[in-house]
């Protein structure tokens, strides 16, 4: 994008905000996206119509109510909305956000969609497997590149989890599903929460091709180990992968 074309963009978001505020439908949720979030992500929901789009189409298709939903990587809390939209009574809905300023921003969106009958939490932590409890935690330029900071990076400390640590928080005995979208960090996940991604009915992840060390991953390569962890693989499209048990229909 040149420099005309950038302004051109600049000119047009700042109208929007001007005449609609910053309160916006996204797939039938209403989600707040203040300009202090980065054009490139606003550009994407209010230009583009681009935002996460194999995520938000594969939340349509298979998240409905009965289900709960563990969600990491939370960020403004778009996706999340769309899926609070789509739980009923009895549901259980948690999101974790590494960003203390997003994981605000999602958790207002995210109650702001969910019914009264619906239980949500919002949990400002970050995944990871190193077994000290915290992590350094880089947020990047933008909402979507925040990651586990590597030597030499500015970081905060955040509290670690896992997802064998939320999923403990849920009612035996149910089905949920697993949405994921953390910068490389489900390598390591899928290696040391196997057993915990086994458990969850569907996991829809969007894979990257680097690990949280910033070590090429060659994705596809990565999802043919998967029917060896008991895991197959439904859906793939544009890095977003719709995985479930083998035993699973």
């Amino acid at each position: 994008m040149n420099e005309l074309q950038r302004g051109i963009v600049n000119i047009r978001l700042d109208l929007i905000h001007r005449f609609r505020g910053d309160r916006f439908d996204f797939h039938g949720a209403r989600i707040r996206v203040p300009k202090s979030i980065s054009k490139s992500i606003r550009r994407k929901l209010l230009l583009d119509g681009a935002y996460e789009t194999e995520e938000v189409e594969f939340v349509e298709r298979y998240v409905e109510p009965g289900m709960d939903v563990i969600e990491f990587g939370g960020s403004i809390g778009a996706v999340a909305s769309l899926i609070a939209t789509r739980l009923g009574a009895g549901d259980s809905q948690y999101v974790v956000e590494a960003s203390s300023e997003l994981a605000e921003l999602c958790r207002a969106n995210v109650e702001s969609n969910a019914t009264d009958a619906h239980h949500v939490e919002v949990l400002h932590r970050a995944v990871s497997y190193n077994g000290t409890g915290v992590v350094r935690f880089a947020t990047g330029r933008n909402a979507h590149i925040g990651h586990i900071a590597r030597d030499g990076e500015e970081a905060n400390e955040v509290p670690a989890t896992t997802l064998s640590d939320v999923a403990a928080q849920l009612e035996d005995g149910r089905a949920f599903v697993f949405v994921c979208d953390i910068e490389g960090g489900e390598y390591d996940l899928f290696e040391k929460d196997l057993a915990s991604v086994q458990k969850a009915k569907l996991s829809i992840v969007e894979f990257h091709p680097q690990d949280v060390e910033g070590r090429p991953v060659d994705i596809e390569a990565f999802l043919q180990t998967l029917p060896a962890k008991g895991l197959k693989v439904l859906e793939f499209r544009n890095d977003v992968a719709v995985i479930a048990p083998i035993s699973a229909g």
